[in-house]
């Protein structure tokens, strides 16, 4: 009987804790991790189209968009950005409960107490209720400097966590920006392959079809003629 309570209470010690019902973290390092019920919230949970904010008219002007709305469709649903934004929020939600130790705590209690006595010698019997309130305030004035340096931790931590997320928006527009110029520059490939060299000396305009052309293959594609030696 010993030897079984021994191994539950082991079990027990060794055992993960539970979120919401459910294993905290995957049970081996090739199983992935399944959130409990509720952690995923049921409209981005059953709606695709909502996982991504994307623009309602973006198919129809797909080849009109800017850099400017690339950026900003970019950063709406770069995980890198939310990631670092929710640690931050954290981080600032710390700050707020530490800073909260600075104010004086309230206890309330009631105690509730039912008397009865017993008729005896010819007294009757007493049924009495009894409603005793109490209120302490209590508030930390010293304690060495522990509070004052947690505090001071959490607001580090939450300028760390800000300038993390500023980081990793600075990395995504960049990432956005090499992208789209590579889109430009690969399209102007595109066209200058699809054009006859002749064309494109002699009226490079006809071949210049794309804004990617327009913007870098004219240009070039008229440079030879600028430069060629005015004839007899």
């Amino acid at each position: 009987m010993r030897a079984a309570l021994a191994v539950l209470l082991l079990a027990g010690c060794t055992g993960l804790p539970t979120v919401s019902g459910g294993r905290s973290v995957s049970p081996a390092p090739e199983v992935p991790w399944s959130p409990p019920a509720g952690a995923i919230p049921r409209d981005r949970e059953d709606d695709p189209a909502r996982r991504a904010e994307l623009p309602a008219d973006l198919g129809a002007r797909i080849q009109r968009l800017t850099l400017a709305e690339i950026v900003d469709i970019g950063l709406r649903n770069n995980p890198a950005t939310r990631f670092a934004w929710a640690n931050a929020r954290t981080a600032a939600a710390t700050y707020g409960a530490e800073r909260g130790t600075l104010l004086p705590t309230i206890d309330g209690d009631v105690t509730a107490t039912r008397v009865q006595t017993a008729a005896t010698q010819g007294r009757t019997s007493v049924e009495q209720s009894v409603l005793t309130p109490s209120v302490t305030l209590s508030h930390l004035l010293f304690d060495f400097g522990g509070r004052s340096g947690r505090i001071s931790g959490a607001r580090q931590r939450l300028i760390a966590a800000s300038f993390t997320h500023n980081a990793a928006i600075q990395d995504a527009v960049l990432q956005i920006q090499v992208a789209y110029f590579q889109y430009l520059a690969n399209r102007a490939l595109l066209d200058a392959q699809s054009c006859p060299s002749t064309s494109a000396i002699s009226r490079p305009w006809t071949c210049c079809t794309s804004p990617a052309a327009k913007a870098s293959r004219c240009r070039s594609a008229a440079w030879p003629r600028s430069r060629r030696a005015p004839g007899p």
